[in-house]
């Protein structure tokens, strides 16, 4: 179905360098910037589920000086894919249907939790239950992420696993924040589940069948 996010948008710019240095200034400042290139280069500064979330976090931003903007984000629906794996079967069984779906809701509920956890202002842990539901849904993803690549195309596997990367370095930054709170892990795992939806919608309308 199709999915919409809120972005906290930085800027956007016409060459590399100009969006390497916005990048390099918002990491500066304690945040993490994600590019998107599109007719130009859109840099985002972070990730939510809901406009709320989405102006909170603008609002933590624009008081260290960092201007953003709030936009909708909208990864369209896709009714079919160019896909050859079929049925998987055994332990990791699934379809690529599975993935993108398990993806979605681990990448939204990583997206809600470092909203709320920045903008509740002093630095804490997250309650055991958060982690919990976190590592169910991290493996529920994980056991679908080999038969999901199987019916792609190389390159599209080599973009499947980028997606895959950012999502368990989106994980493996939730679980350094729990031992060392710190907020600046949060902004980086916000980038990195952004840096996830940016892949999934570019992938997405590539393999798009309909």
């Amino acid at each position: 179905p199709t999915r919409t996010y809120f972005v906290l948008q930085h800027g956007i710019f016409s060459t590399p360098e100009a969006a390497r240095s916005a990048q390099a200034a918002l990491e500066d400042l304690g945040f993490a910037g994600i590019g998107e290139q599109r007719e130009r280069i859109h840099v985002y500064a972070g990730l939510a589920v809901n406009r709320s979330d989405a102006d909170a976090l603008k609002r933590k931003l624009e008081q260290a000086e960092a201007e953003v903007y709030v936009k909708e984000y909208a990864v369209p629906a896709v009714r079919r894919i160019r896909w050859t794996g079929g049925k998987a079967s055994g332990v990791a069984g699934g379809t690529a249907a599975d993935y993108f779906h398990a993806a979605d809701e681990l990448v939204g509920l990583i997206a809600r939790l470092t909203a709320v956890r920045i903008n509740a202002g002093e630095p804490m842990p997250f309650d055991a239950q958060s982690i919990e539901t976190i590592g169910e849904r991290h493996r529920a993803w994980s056991a679908h992420a080999v038969a999901a690549a199987a019916g792609l195309q190389e390159e599209d596997r080599e973009t499947l696993e980028r997606m895959d990367n950012a999502v368990n370095t989106a994980v493996m930054l939730l679980a350094a924040y729990n031992r060392n709170p710190a907020s600046s892990y949060l902004w980086q795992a916000q980038a990195a589940a952004l840096q996830y939806v940016l892949l999934e919608n570019g992938l997405l309308a590539k393999i798009a069948a309909d």
